[in-house]
C-alpha cells in the first residue's frame, strides 16, 4: 500500500503542473487582448474613406465585446488558479497534521 504521505505530495505535484498550464494560458489572453487593443485604436485611426462609419462601429463594438469575454475568461482563469493553490495549501496542511 503507498503511504499517505507520497499520495499527498504526487497529488500537489499534478496541482502545481495545473496551476503553471493555468498561468500560460493567462499570459496568452493578456497578449491576445493587448493585440485586440492594437486593433480597436487602428479602427478609431483608420481614416473615415477607408470603411463606412457604421462597419467600423460594429467592428469597435465586436472588438470590445471580445476582449469583455476575454477579461471574464482570465478572471475565470485566476479564480481556478486560487482554488489550486487552496487545494496545495490543504494538502500541505494534512501533510503536516498527519506527522503530528
Amino acid at each position: 500500500m503507498v503511504p499517505l504521505s507520497q499520495v499527498i505530495l504526487l497529488s500537489q505535484f499534478a496541482l502545481l503542473e495545473q496551476l503553471v498550464l493555468l498561468l500560460q494560458k493567462v499570459r496568452l489572453l493578456q497578449k491576445v487582448l493587448l493585440l485586440q487593443k492594437v486593433l480597436l485604436l487602428q479602427l478609431v485611426l483608420l481614416p473615415k474613406k477607408v470603411l463606412l462609419p457604421k462597419k467600423v462601429l460594429l467592428l469597435q463594438m465586436v472588438l470590445l465585446l471580445q476582449m469583455f469575454l476575454l477579461n471574464l475568461l482570465q478572471i475565470v482563469l485566476l479564480l481556478q488558479m486560487v482554488l489550486l493553490l487552496r487545494m496545495v495549501l490543504l494538502l500541505q496542511l494534512v501533510l503536516l497534521l498527519q506527522k503530528v
